[in-house]
């Protein structure tokens, strides 16, 4: 039995890996925006944050997303996005503008 649960394991994050590196080396990066940050009670163990943002992407169509986040990003901030340009719902918060660090927030449409 634990075999086969580590090799689902297994298979499971190789899958992972195969489509993160895939989309590192197809996504576009343009500019984005944080529209909102809020948090949502979620259970009485706490909450968790979000954050609403919104990129243009290549073909000129606004998009606009929610995702969590462990917090640092702050409203009305400039964000560089990475989008997987045949599903741009597949984006990435990549880091942020002010230079104060990397950050990947990954989505899953």
């Amino acid at each position: 039995m634990f075999i086969v649960l580590g090799s689902l394991i297994v298979l499971v994050c190789a899958a992972w890996s195969a489509h993160t590196a895939w989309f590192a080396s197809h996504a576009i990066k343009v500019s984005g925006q944080i529209l909102v940050v809020g948090e949502e009670a979620r259970d009485p163990e706490g909450c968790i944050r979000y954050v609403v943002f919104s990129f243009l992407d290549a073909s000129g169509v606004v998009h606009t997303q929610r995702t969590n986040t462990d917090g640092g990003l702050s409203q009305n901030q400039k964000v560089c996005i990475l989008y997987n340009p045949a599903d741009p719902e597949d984006s990435t918060i990549s880091s942020t503008h002010s230079g104060g660090g990397s950050r990947s927030l990954r989505l899953s449409a």
